[in-house]
């Protein structure tokens, strides 16, 4: 019985490995209905490290609409990467507050008005989950409608756009060193300093 626990748990994650690259946060605007002159509003809709020009999704906070079909194991609590990612101040600069996102590497882009980026250079630890169908979960799919529904119907607001990913991802246990983006890089990704320097995040008030 514990060679086939080991056996399942080393088809699911790899040791802890180091990892540097480029991490983004993707935010969209969102406007709710039923308030008058509501704040600025974000749906925190997905988290990427970029390294190497490729993009890998990453389990970074408890407000991402990005939702995985296979979960990590038990000794990752929500504490540890949410933690991870929030414990420097060019991701936020109030992360006991979980609905006011205030301050941080904050960019936008001219052709994407209704979005914000969080970004900024990361050397850190973490796990990679990896995609099998033994670990997969189809009834995430039914919760997340679900969930959004009755979203729907006792707020009568829309709810953020969620997203069901299949695909291998990261889960940041330590950030070991944080830089912010070259003018270069800036350019690279076509990013300009946001005027926004604070925001609500989407369904958390």
């Amino acid at each position: 019985m514990t060679i086939i626990l080991s056996l399942i748990m080393l088809e699911s994650f790899t040791q802890e490995i180091k990892v540097k690259g480029t991490l983004v946060f993707f935010y969209t605007k969102r406007v709710p209905v039923v308030f008058i002159d509501p704040p600025i509003m974000y749906c925190l809709d997905s988290i990427r490290l970029i390294t190497r020009n490729k993009a890998v999704p990453v389990l970074g906070d408890l407000v991402q609409n990005e939702y995985f079909s296979h979960e990590g194991p038990q000794k990752f609590t929500a504490n540890i990467y949410t933690n991870a990612v929030r414990s420097t101040v060019l991701y936020c600069e109030n992360p006991g507050t979980n609905h006011i996102h205030t301050g941080g590497a904050i960019f936008e882009r001219k052709d994407l008005p209704d979005k914000l980026f969080i970004c900024f250079n990361i050397n850190a630890k973490a796990y990679k989950v990896v995609s099998t169908q033994k670990n997969e979960n189809d009834s995430i799919y039914s919760i997340r409608k679900r969930s959004n529904s009755e979203f729907i119907i006792s707020e009568n607001e829309q709810p953020c756009d969620f997203f069901i990913n299949t695909h291998d991802y990261l889960i940041i246990t330590e950030l070991t060193k944080t830089m912010a983006l070259t003018k270069r890089q800036q350019a690279k990704y076509k990013f300009q300093k946001s005027k926004v320097s604070e925001f609500w995040r989407y369904g958390l008030w």
